[in-house]
């Protein structure tokens, strides 16, 4: 199950409507297990940090803890 802000669990599905639309083709519209991902055999990879700056741009985070607003940019 994934979490959001406070601990507070939720449904991808449900929320797909309240992400935004620079973001949906980012997000998966199922839930999923962090422990079974990492558990996965395979093979890691590095990545540039100059290839990941793009991150920095988009709305992830909520400016009210627990509510899945989208309206803060890391950047």
């Amino acid at each position: 199950m994934i979490r959001a802000a406070g601990g507070h669990p939720y449904d991808a599905r449900a929320m797909r409507d309240e992400i935004p639309h620079e973001m949906r083709s980012y997000y998966f519209d199922f839930d999923w297990s962090n422990e079974r991902i990492w558990a996965l055999d395979v093979p890691v990879d590095s990545v540039p940090l100059a290839d990941l700056t793009w991150h920095l741009g988009i709305p992830i985070w909520s400016t009210q803890r627990g509510e899945l607003r989208f309206d803060l940019r890391p950047r």
